[in-house]
């Protein structure tokens, strides 16, 4: 009989979900204190093309509140990241 994977290890394995670019562009724009807006700026907008044709980046006058929150939780983030505590 075959032995599990699962009889060797002592705890379960829980895969952390990547980041997706806007989550990743939510925090850049904290982290860099960058304005909003910046992601409309064209010099970006040609940089983000260049590194996927296929993102469309977010408007800064169509963010819902779920974006705000997520803003929001990056914040926290790069504070903890910038304190040491994470």
């Amino acid at each position: 009989m075959q032995s599990r994977l699962t009889q060797y290890m002592s705890r379960p394995i829980t895969p952390q979900r990547p980041k997706t670019p806007d989550e990743q562009l939510e925090k850049m724009v904290v982290w860099d204190l960058q304005p909003f807006s910046f992601v409309e700026d064209r010099g970006f907008m040609a940089f983000t093309k260049a590194l996927n044709l296929f993102y469309i980046l977010p408007e800064v006058t169509t963010l819902t509140h779920e974006e705000w929150e997520a803003i929001e939780e990056a914040c926290e983030e790069v504070t903890v990241e910038i304190s040491g505590e994470g």
